[in-house]
């Protein structure tokens, strides 16, 4: 859960942020539109991310996991709700049109009674939620995470949008 004030450690964490873009045409419909995004969500909680929702997206937060930085946990999720979500595009009417950043940022993080509780610090969540906007049905890395993760996956710089780098995957070594 997202609470406003904690007492709690400063981490850096991944973020993976996914936008339905077409949310309100999808929840007005009669179609298992729905039933697939929660479907392909369930890969956060599948890859030892938290799931928070939030006006829109869903973010997963992926704290640092012994010798995993978070960053091949969301990585490995991002491309399972890609997944997910393109399949689900091939076989049925009703599309699903969204976007999905991994990111970088600072929360400062608490365990209560076994659940997560954050707050996000800077613009972390903020940039990767922009750059989930950017995405068109696509994974897109920050120029951080790409940083941060060259060495297990092969990405390709985009053009500039809306004054940020993007990558896109190319390839999960």
């Amino acid at each position: 859960d997202h609470s406003a004030e904690i007492q709690g450690t400063k981490n850096s964490a991944t973020l993976l942020t996914l936008k339905i873009k077409n949310q309100n045409e999808i929840s007005s419909g009669n179609s298992n539109a729905n039933e697939s995004i929660e479907n392909a969500v369930n890969a956060i909680s599948g890859n030892n991310g938290k799931i928070y929702r939030t006006k829109g997206y869903v973010v997963g937060i992926f704290p640092p996991r012994n010798s995993d930085s978070g960053g091949m946990s969301a990585i490995k999720a991002a491309s399972l709700i890609h997944n997910k979500l393109g399949d689900h595009n091939k076989r049925f009417v009703q599309k699903i049109s969204y976007g999905i950043s991994v990111n970088e940022g600072d929360i400062i993080s608490q365990k209560e009674n076994g659940k997560l509780l954050f707050t996000p610090l800077g613009a972390g969540l903020v940039n990767s939620k922009r750059i989930a906007e950017i995405a068109n049905n696509e994974i897109l890395l920050s120029e951080e995470s790409n940083k941060k993760l060259m060495s297990k996956v092969k990405t390709m710089p985009n053009a500039d949008k809306s004054g940020m780098k993007t990558y896109s995957i190319s390839k999960i070594l």
